[in-house]
């Protein structure tokens, strides 16, 4: 038997848009309005479709996190960044 699961939740990110003239070329952040829906089958011995907390673990990586388009060069950037930033302790 398929069933469906619904889950809105809302997240906090930042963006910008790339090739776009004016203030939203600049990064900024919104609260967004996430609707994720499941459709399957539950597994037959759990009769469980997804796993809740999986599904939050899963919209959690994108809450407080800046959100770019693959092209974008401020992704080298912070890559640069990070790989400064994060060191061992010794």
């Amino acid at each position: 038997m398929k069933v469906g699961i619904y889950k809105e939740v809302q997240i906090d990110s930042s963006h910008r848009l790339l090739h776009y003239q004016g203030k939203c070329a600049n990064l900024h952040g919104h609260r967004w309005k996430v609707e994720v829906w499941i459709e399957g089958e539950p597994d037959p011995t759990t009769s469980i479709l997804i796993d809740y907390v999986a599904l939050k673990e899963i919209i959690g990586k994108y809450d407080h996190q800046i959100i770019l388009n693959k092209d974008d060069p401020m992704v080298a950037c912070i890559q640069r960044l990070r790989r400064r930033a994060i060191r061992p302790v010794n």
